[in-house]
């Protein structure tokens, strides 16, 4: 009798072990799902980006071409930086896709959560200084233009072009600084999660 509710208990006990281990799994394929989707969202957003970035240094490439060929020093180091900027931009974040494409969500916990880690630190990075600098340098780029401009358009002109630049600058800083919010609220989801399954 006494082996009996032994073995009865036993049983009971390994029943409720693979119904907690089959609760943990299950959970555990939900964080998963949803950190792979956060990610993905991540890199829909790096695409994008670089679409943007492609079509704006393709097209002041074309107008360098064939509307105004700048044929001054000053104007055609202008000229690259400003495409400067936008190519290494583009790499930058081509690059990110690629680290992004590390993180596999079926490693085991700490390896994906260190790859995730990785990612988003250098995603702040990219967001911080380095963006910053990008800004500064096409727009130092697009100002050394300015004498040339000088030498074909009158003075108002060039002061309306100059002014122009600076509230496109503005505006676009304000849309640049909305998609950073966007992506770094998609990477805080992704790291928490991925906290959650090295607890895990």
């Amino acid at each position: 009798m006494s082996d009996g509710l032994s073995d009865l208990k036993n049983k009971w006990m390994d029943a409720r072990e693979a119904q907690s281990l089959q609760m943990r799994s299950e959970e555990s394929q939900k964080l998963v799902a949803l950190s792979a989707k956060k990610l993905k969202l991540s890199i829909v957003e790096h695409v994008k980006t670089i679409v943007v970035l492609v079509l704006t240094c393709v097209g002041i490439t074309l107008c360098f071409i064939y509307i105004t060929p700048f044929k001054e020093v000053l104007s055609q180091i202008g000229m690259w930086l400003m495409q400067g900027a936008l190519v290494l931009r583009i790499a930058v974040e081509l690059y990110s896709i690629v680290l992004s494409s590390k993180i596999k969500f079926t490693d085991a916990a700490v390896k994906s959560n260190n790859m995730a880690l990785r990612f988003y630190q250098f995603r702040k990075k990219v967001h911080g200084l380095f963006t910053l600098l990008v800004v500064l340098v096409y727009s130092l780029g697009f100002y050394l233009l300015t004498p040339e401009f000088l030498k074909y358009l009158d003075g108002t002109q060039v002061l309306l072009i100059d002014l122009s630049y600076l509230v496109g600058a503005v505006i676009f800083t304000f849309f640049i600084r909305l998609a950073i919010k966007k992506e770094m609220m998609v990477l805080d989801d992704l790291k928490a999660l991925n906290d959650q399954m090295g607890e895990g």
